[in-house]
């Protein structure tokens, strides 16, 4: 036997004693597990079956290596909608570990934390498999991905038209180009509203300061035509100033007359609506004009008026204030 044969022969039956070891191996995986699950009753054997099935083939993965990332998600996916991990218990170095939440199935059993599982997971399911395993292939990772899920439908239709053309670098040059084109669309919208956020505020001040003016101006306004009525009736002889001033009383004794005259109507509407219905008011209504007898009268009282009562004088027609009569057209001193 030549040397290049008998390299040959030793090549193969290294072969062969690793095959052999790898079968043994997984063998024995089986048997820890089978062991491990004769420990529960049926029922717990049979909730525990997918997600022990799962940890048969991740540990055989981590031998082997030849499972790939998509069906290695697709799994996790199955695991996770099922809600099988849910009273698991699984021997991890020989520790049981109880299995009660979703995360403490992603630490315990993938050694990952839920945030990271639930981010391939989301991306597998807005991309597909296909897609996602090639981006993956081209070193797009998680947070890559996340950043493109954000992309108008037409940017994510060109990543896929790519991938049907099976240039992995043309998916590379694509991905990164539109994520720049989204970082910098995203930049130019803050830039947008900080400027717009800006405008709004600036016309708020700007409004603000308007008003202020106006009530600045109007103040002043007021003030002024105060200070020119004093002065003008301060030129105006007693006679004519009180004129003035009554005449200023007048119009707002007629605004008020006016009001209380068109009580009237809806004061009855609510009396032939009481009477109608049988409701008693009153008590109300009686109230309402006692309200109006009182402001009378608070009127007179602040003016020193005694109860209005009619001139016994023939030539005089007025009212008797603290025991005078005063006529309507002369000044009161």
């Amino acid at each position: 036997m030549d040397r290049d044969s008998s390299i040959g022969t030793q090549e193969e039956n290294h072969e062969l004693e690793l095959d052999s070891q790898s079968v043994q191996a997984v063998h024995e995986l089986q048997n820890k597990n089978a062991a491990l699950q004769s420990a529960f009753s049926e029922e717990q054997q049979h909730k525990n079956a997918v997600v022990n099935q799962r940890i048969g083939r991740r540990q055989i993965l981590t031998m082997f290596e030849k499972i790939s990332n998509v069906t290695n998600l697709v799994d996790l996916q199955k695991i996770k909608e099922s809600k099988e991990y849910k009273g698991l218990q699984v021997s991890i170095d020989g520790e049981t570990r109880n299995i009660t939440t979703w995360a403490d199935y992603c630490r315990v059993v993938e050694g990952r934390s839920v945030e990271s599982i639930d981010l391939d997971l989301q991306n597998l399911n807005a991309f597909g498999e296909e897609l996602f395993e090639s981006m993956r292939q081209v070193g797009i990772g998680p947070g890559k991905m996340r950043t493109l899920r954000k992309l108008p439908d037409d940017d994510i239709a060109l990543i896929q038209q790519a991938r049907e053309c099976d240039d992995k670098d043309q998916i590379a040059e694509l991905v990164d180009s539109l994520v720049s084109k989204h970082a910098r669309e995203k930049q130019q919208l803050a830039q947008d509203k900080e400027q717009l956020t800006k405008e709004r505020d600036d016309a708020q001040a700007d409004k603000a300061a308007v008003d202020q003016v106006l009530a600045d101006k109007s103040s002043k306004i007021d003030e002024l035509e105060k200070q020119v009525s004093r002065k003008r009736l301060e030129r105006l002889p007693p006679d004519e100033e009180s004129q003035h001033l009554r005449e200023e009383a007048n119009s707002l004794l007629f605004d008020a007359e006016t009001s209380i005259r068109q009580l009237a109507q809806p004061l009855e509407q609510v009396v032939s609506h009481a009477t109608e219905h049988g409701i008693d008011i009153g008590h109300w209504l009686r109230g309402q004009l006692d309200q109006l007898s009182e402001a009378t009268e608070y009127l007179r009282e602040q003016l020193g008026m005694v109860s209005w009562q009619p001139s016994t004088d023939p030539d005089l027609d007025g009212e008797q204030w603290d025991g005078q009569v005063v006529d309507a057209e002369r000044t009161v001193q």
